[in-house]
Formats: C-alpha cells, structure tokens, sequence
C-alpha cells in the first residue's frame, strides 16, 4: 500500500486534534487561528508540516505546528527559511496552552477580522 504521509483517517484526525489543542496561533503568519472553523475554511485549522514530507520532514509532533489552511496551502512544500516570514512553533511559550495555568481556551478571534501581510509569501 502507497503511503500519503498520514494525512488521512483516524490517525490523522486525531494528530490534528493533537495540534489544535497545543497550539493557538498559525506558525506561519503568526496570528491567532480561530479553531470554531471547519478545516477546510481558509482560515481554518490545518496541521502544518514545518519541515515537509516532501522535502524529507516527518510525520511527528516535533515537526508539526497549527497554521491556518489558506497559509499551508500557501507554503506548499516550501521550507521555513525559504519564505520571507516564518512565524515558528513555540510549545512552551505563544501559541500554546499550559493548562496548569490556562485551564479555559482563549477566545477565537472573529476571522473575518484576520488580515495577513500581503508579502508573507514574497508576493504583493
């Protein structure tokens, strides 16, 4: 059997579950990723490769973060230092939930509110 990475089935359901519940802000843009929103929505919650399977990363907590879908499409199979910003994935600080201290989730940001830099890809 072909293997796509683990990007479909229960497993990967439950890796993205994963990632939504550790992570709050997209680590590429940086900003806040409303979670409310169906994955498939532009802004919505996507389970980012920061070093893509294509490129040899792999499918592993330590290689993933939270970006918002148009984002990941946007970065493709492109590397952190291939694009002009690189928000980047902090478990332990932004972004993250230490439920210890932060038992309740932040409130998602109205998305129709997020507006991401028009050169966050290199283009205009």
């Amino acid at each position: 059997m072909a293997s796509n990475g683990g990007r479909t089935g229960n497993t990967y359901l439950a890796d993205r579950a994963w990632v939504i519940n550790h992570y709050d802000h997209c680590c590429i843009c940086g900003e806040p990723v409303n979670k409310k929103l169906a994955g498939t929505h532009p802004l919505g919650p996507t389970l980012e490769h920061v070093i893509p399977l294509a490129r040899g990363g792999q499918h592993h907590p330590n290689n993933w973060g939270l970006a918002h879908r148009r984002c990941n499409t946007e970065k493709g199979d492109r590397l952190p230092e291939e694009l002009p910003h690189f928000a980047g994935v902090n478990p332990e600080g932004e972004g993250s939930k230490n439920l210890s201290t932060n038992p309740t989730p932040p409130q998602s940001p109205d998305s129709s509110r997020i507006s991401l830099p028009a050169d966050l890809f290199g283009g205009a």
